[in-house]
């Protein structure tokens, strides 16, 4: 994984010294989400080789967990007050230290600051639904923050933190309830389209990127991967049989819609689209995840930096051009960091056939 191993090491030089990576310093991005981005750096770090006490990395990893518990405040929320970039800071900070914790011997200083953001989700959380930007329910949710929330949950539990089982099974009911009779899932009730619609991108001042709308195969994929994350279907011999889960048909047509759309050479990429289907494609498994792995790899090998300079003569080599979708948001760090997490899929999650046989072990 060599594409992998350059990416960390770019991303190792990109660290502020008080362990923030910072959206800004590298074409495009935006302060908002630097709690983001700083988190996605450490979930990129950890993701092959580097733990909070093993690798060449893990001083980066030690410095970065620090900085996020310490900006975390006492309601458990990582970033600033409520808004847009808020619960995806949350969510990405949740998701790091949980797997801090879970890779790095389980130290317990983690414990309460982890605690205390499953908390704010819980909290913050719209009952029966999903998630969106408030911090205090307020009947509003959005399948792109829903997703990343029930990712948040899925790494607590995965690293033993108890959770609230409900919510993810009231995020199910709001991805079958916005799920379209083509199978694609739409953004929001009311302005967001409602069930099966486009989600379209709000601009932003600080978004140059001339790429005004975004169709919902992130957001599709997003609900996929999460409903696959958490089933196991078996038949009485106890083999996986995705025929026998309660959403089978939405599965098979959201499937055929991300074959329709894999990663190609020369197009914008979506890494927030790539991420989730590379997510939901592995826990299917067999052709969909091997034809969407191939072409994916040749594209972010063909895209990732080599051998360059920018105008500032600054190291470019190991990163990704932050010229795709949702660049405008997190810059280069975020690109860089994505790809890695995107590459590293098959690293950092058990398919759902490794997970039913676990289960049928225990």
């Amino acid at each position: 994984m060599i594409a992998v191993l350059q990416a960390q090491k770019w991303l190792a030089t990109q660290q502020k010294q008080g362990g923030r990576w910072i959206c800004e310093t590298w074409q495009g991005g935006h302060e908002i989400y630097d709690v983001g981005v700083t988190a996605l750096a450490l979930l990129a770090l950890q993701s092959y080789g580097n733990t909070l006490t093993y690798g060449d990395y893990q001083s980066n990893i030690q410095r970065g967990v620090n900085c996020l518990t310490t900006i975390q405040n006492k309601s458990g929320r990582f970033g600033g007050e409520s808004g847009q970039a808020n619960p995806f800071n949350h969510a990405l900070a949740t998701m790091a230290l949980c797997e801090a914790y879970t890779y790095g011997e389980q130290p317990l200083k983690l414990v309460e600051p982890i605690q205390r953001a499953l908390f704010y989700i819980e909290k913050s959380r719209n009952p029966y639904s999903g998630w969106r930007y408030a911090a205090v329910p307020n009947g509003n949710s959005d399948s792109v923050v829903t997703t990343w929330m029930c990712l948040a949950l899925l790494a607590a539990k995965g690293a033993g933190f108890g959770i609230d089982e409900n919510a993810l099974q009231h995020a199910d009911d709001w991805f079958m309830t916005m799920t379209g009779e083509t199978g694609r899932v739409g953004y929001a009730l009311g302005s967001g389209g409602g069930p099966g619609s486009l989600a379209f991108r709000y601009a932003k001042p600080f978004d140059n990127s001339k790429i005004s709308r975004s169709i919902s195969d992130g957001i599709t994929a997003g609900a996929l991967a999460v409903r696959l994350l958490q089933a196991t279907p078996k038949d009485p011999s106890g083999q996986l049989q995705w025929k026998l889960a309660s959403f089978y048909e939405d599965l098979q047509r959201q499937l055929a819609m991300l074959r329709k759309n894999v990663p190609k050479v020369g197009q914008v990429g979506d890494y927030h689209y790539w991420f989730w289907a590379s997510l939901a494609t592995h826990q299917y498994g067999d052709e969909a995840w091997s034809t969407w792995r191939s072409a994916l790899h040749q594209v972010l090998r063909a895209n990732q930096e080599s051998n360059g300079l920018d105008e500032n003569d600054r190291e470019l080599t190991g990163s990704w051009a932050p010229d795709t979708v949702w660049a405008a948001w997190g810059g280069r760090i975020y690109t860089t960091a994505m790809a890695t997490l995107i590459l590293t899929t098959e690293m950092r999650y058990r398919t759902a056939t490794e997970r039913a046989k676990l289960v049928a072990a225990q």
